[in-house]
């Protein structure tokens, strides 16, 4: 079945922290997706890299608090956490858009 299993096995708050923190969007999609794909790499990029999600944030805010759209691209790039998906400009800028689940342009660190 073409559906996503990440949001059928859970329920409750644990489901809707998923649907927010995935940008409220992914709902309906099945796991062929290219974003929630590009998602897990980006994360296994950084759970393999740092030894927590504080430190991976400082690094990509580089100590500013916040992730902008260009601050994103260059963390992508620099640890090239998406090798293989050969991602033009525009579709960094959607999948950005997708990790903010606040649409303000920028990732703060409860964000990330």
């Amino acid at each position: 079945m073409d559906i996503n299993p990440f949001l059928t096995a859970c329920q409750g708050q644990v489901k809707a922290d998923f649907k927010k923190a995935l940008g409220g969007s992914l709902p309906t999609t099945s796991t062929r997706d290219w974003k929630l794909a590009a998602i897990q790499q980006i994360g296994l990029t950084i759970s393999s890299t740092y030894p927590s999600l504080q430190a991976s944030f400082q690094d990509a805010s580089q100590n500013g608090g916040k992730v902008n759209l260009e601050l994103f691209v260059a963390f992508i790039e620099k640890k090239n956490a998406l090798q293989g998906f050969n991602l033009s400009k525009p579709l960094l800028m959607l999948l950005f858009a997708e990790l903010d689940p606040h649409k303000k342009t920028f990732l703060s660190q409860r964000d990330w």
